[in-house]
């Protein structure tokens, strides 16, 4: 048989049905005409007789059909509307199976006919009627009772006209039905809704047909959902409209039956709210307007994706099936993380099954408040928003094209994808910023995302303009959330260790990834205490784990300075060199080009063992009248390395007019006391004779050579010096003892002694040249010559004795 004859058929059958109907009505009103008037007020049961004789007349008058009922009573009320009652109703439209069953058939006659001589039914009261609503896999509704096969709503109002263009129905204006029984089968979804003790009415008034049916679940959840459907239209008319009207319906339910609610899938919430539709005289659904209030709960497309709650939402749109459109006038949502109000354009992608692949939207979101306690010290308000987003429905995949956000004048701009998969969130995002104030990324920086970064840009940055902002947000499922965050920045005054001074006009560069954070200054400078500034252009400060409490950093320092700044920093808490070594940080004038890596703890109360350094440069133009007590230390180019074990400058230098190389070096640690000594090779000529006074007449020394020289320097202490040679290049002569040493000979000289006010040689060794001395030497204040006591004084075989020369 073809779908042409089985619509034919079924459309019979209901045919068959309705005209059975009328014709029992107008028996049994004509019945209840008869004896209503001998009884009003009591309900009369009929007689067997007259129960068989109309059955008799109702199935003469139903070719392949039958009604069978089980008892019969009729009753005339005061309002003189006599009523006819049947129970235990069963309509078989023909011997393949039932049509419709019920548990009551009550019919109330219409009065004003009946004084005109027709008997005719206004009112029909129905109960236990069982029903079947069936959706086909392409969306196809038809309603059938049970048993039967049903026709489609395309077809609904076809039957209507047919039933009430009856003479005998001329005058119904309402049937209902109780203790409805509906069973709802959804192909598409594959799956089946069954309620009981519904209600259903249909009512009339004039040409125009309204019905309306509620019923009530309650499922497996804590809440109970109800359901009420409402029908217009007019009698020879094919259009109509209809509206549903739900509350508290779990959203997977209601996701699923229309498409353009699909959207809808991945909540887990009770959602209440209504729909209205037309429907052509062609069947084809007409726009739909759609009112919904979305309770307390989750966005959750998989049972391993974490759930994102939210308290409520609403939406309020437009569905166009002829393109497949959504218009939405509002659809906001109120979370504890952020509440919002959006209003756009969405497109169904993917019809050709009747039901949508994809939803392609234009969003604009206003109204934009963020105000978590857990995130935000306080709420977060942003202007507005627009957004391209992609929706794929299976698997939940959310793409962002563009997302825009307007921020004080600013525009931070995000794309992309965010996945619901079986395991778990998969997300990928990628955000721009042109510029942002540093106390509005404060303000927008949640408090639990990188507590401890956002911390210490808290603390220790004072004042920027960033520019160039970018993030990115990775997050696969278990995995670790991984964020990057990277911006330029300009007029930076920030600082790396509290007790330092701050970095001030620095620009350059930061950012945050795999947890570690690194800010770089391009150019920027440090007022020392002293000596002016300091240019830290290339200076980095690294925390390698933000997520450690009080963990480790690390700056890789580049300055460029005078001497006595850099060393007035070295003497900042906690480290206080200088200091301790009873230095001042004015100990030497000239540059400083300084280079190295200092690691700490990002704790208070630092303690110099809490931070390892190891800094490398050179001191140019360097000049100290301190380092050498009454002596000017002078050099053009000097190395410095400085580290936890201490501080050594070597390299060329001139002490007055004397040549010397070598190092000054300040050990540090624990049980130093700030002692530090110079050692190296120096010129011995008659300029050091000069300068040092070591006790030699004029004219003593000629030519030039080497010499060892060692020079402590003690806190409070004048100080000391040793010099040892072998008096290579260097010619010596004694013209009170008739003795000289030529240039190309060679013995041994060792002096010893303080250079204070006055200097003093306490001990001058001298062989060579068959000349053997030894002695001491001290000096005027003046610096000329005293006393040069020698206690032992060996030349050849004539002079063994004591000699002193007094100046």
């Amino acid at each position: 048989m073809s779908n042409k004859d089985n619509q034919v058929t079924r459309k019979g059958r209901l045919g068959r049905f309705g005209r059975g109907l009328s014709f029992c009505v107008c028996v049994l009103v004509l019945a209840v005409v008869a004896v209503g008037m001998l009884a009003i007020g009591t309900r009369l049961t009929a007689p067997d007789w007259l129960q068989q004789r109309i059955a008799e007349r109702i199935n003469a008058d139903l070719p392949g059909g039958q009604l069978v009922f089980g008892d019969m009573s009729m009753v005339v009320n005061d309002d003189l509307v006599p009523r006819l009652l049947l129970r235990d109703v069963d309509l078989s439209a023909d011997a393949s199976g039932q049509v419709a069953n019920l548990s009551e058939l009550e019919i109330t006659v219409a009065p004003n006919p009946l004084l005109q001589g027709r008997v005719q039914a206004s009112s029909i009261r129905l109960a236990g009627l069982r029903l079947i609503l069936r959706r086909r896999a392409d969306g196809v509704l038809a309603i059938a009772f049970e048993g039967a096969d049903g026709i489609s709503f395309a077809s609904l109002t076809d039957q209507i006209d047919a039933v009430f263009s009856r003479p005998q129905f001329a005058a119904l204006n309402r049937i209902e039905a109780g203790n409805l029984t509906l069973r709802y089968e959804d192909a598409r979804a594959g799956r089946a809704w069954s309620v009981d003790g519904g209600r259903m009415v249909l009512s009339r008034d004039g040409a125009q047909i309204g019905i309306r049916a509620d019923v009530a679940l309650l499922g497996a959840r804590d809440y109970a959902t109800s359901l009420e459907v409402s029908y217009t239209g007019e009698i020879g008319r094919k259009e109509a409209g209809f509206g549903v009207k739900f509350g508290d319906m779990p959203s997977g339910d209601i996701s699923g039956q229309l498409p353009a609610l699909a959207w809808l899938d991945a909540l887990d919430a009770p959602i209440s709210g209504a729909l209205r539709a037309s429907v052509d005289g062609e069947g084809r659904l007409g726009p739909l307007s759609a009112t919904l209030q979305i309770g307390a709960g989750v966005l959750q497309p998989t049972p391993a994706t974490a759930p994102i709650a939210f308290q409520s939402a609403r939406s309020y749109f437009t569905y166009d099936p002829e393109v497949n459109e959504i218009r939405f006038s509002e659809l906001s949502v109120e979370s504890e993380w952020v509440s919002a109000r959006a209003e756009g354009t969405a497109f169904l992608v993917g019809m050709e099954n009747g039901w949508p692949r994809e939803l392609q939207a234009q969003i604009r979101v206003s109204n934009i408040r963020a105000d978590p306690a857990d995130f935000y010290p306080e709420p977060v308000l942003l202007d507005r928003a627009a957004a391209d987003i992609r929706l794929q429905l299976d698997p939940f995949v959310l793409s962002v094209g563009e997302l825009r956000l307007d921020d004080q004048g600013e525009h931070f701009v995000v794309d992309g994808t965010v996945r619901g998969k079986s395991d778990g969130w998969d997300v990928a995002l990628n955000g721009r910023m042109g510029a942002l104030a540093p106390e509005r990324l404060l303000e927008l920086w949640p408090l639990s995302l990188k507590p401890k970064t956002r911390e210490w840009v808290a603390q220790n940055v004072h004042k920027a303009a960033l520019k160039n902002i970018q993030l990115a947000l990775r997050a696969a499922p278990d995995m670790r959330p991984d964020v990057f965050l990277g911006f330029d920045f300009e007029g930076l005054e920030a600082r790396f260790l509290k007790e330092v001074p701050p970095i001030s006009a620095g620009a350059g560069h930061a950012s945050i990834y795999d947890n570690r954070f690194v800010i770089t200054a391009e150019s920027g400078h440090v007022m020392a205490a002293q000596g002016g500034r300091v240019d830290v252009s290339g200076t980095s400060f690294i925390i390698p784990d933000v997520r450690l409490k009080m963990g480790p950093a690390r700056v890789l320092l580049h300055s460029d300075s005078t001497v006595t700044a850099a060393l007035s920093l070295l003497d900042e808490a906690p480290f206080r060199f200088l200091s301790k070594a009873g230095q001042p940080v004015t100990l030497a004038d000239g540059r400083a080009r300084l280079g190295g890596q200092l690691d700490l703890l990002l704790k208070p109360k630092l303690t110099p063992a809490e931070v390892a350094f190891d800094v490398n440069g050179t001191l140019t133009e360097m000049r100290s009248e301190t380092l050498v007590k009454g002596r000017v230390l002078a050099a053009n180019s000097l190395t410095v390395s400085a580290r936890n074990t201490g501080i050594e400058i070597g390299g060329d230098a001139r002490i007055g007019r004397v040549p010397v190389s070598g190092a000054w070096r300040l050990p540090l640690g624990e049980g130093m006391r700030g002692d530090s000594s110079v050692t190296g090779v120096i010129e011995l000529s008659e300029q050091f004779v000069d300068e040092f006074n070591i006790g030699l007449p004029p004219g003593s020394i000629s030519g030039a050579g080497p010499a060892d020289i060692t020079m402590s320097f003690a806190k409070g202490q004048p100080t000391r010096f040793a010099l040892g040679s072998s008096l290579a290049g260097v010619g010596l002569s004694l013209k009170q003892l008739s003795w000289a040493l030529p240039r190309a000979a060679t013995g041994r000289l060792e002096v010893a002694g303080t250079i204070g006010e006055p200097p003093n040689v306490d001990r001058l060794d001298f062989s060579g040249g068959g000349l053997e001395a030894r002695g001491a030497v001290t000096l005027h204040a003046s610096g000329d010559l005293d006393r040069a006591a020698f206690s032992s004084v060996k030349l050849g075989d004539w002079l063994d004795a004591p000699v002193s020369l007094v100046g």
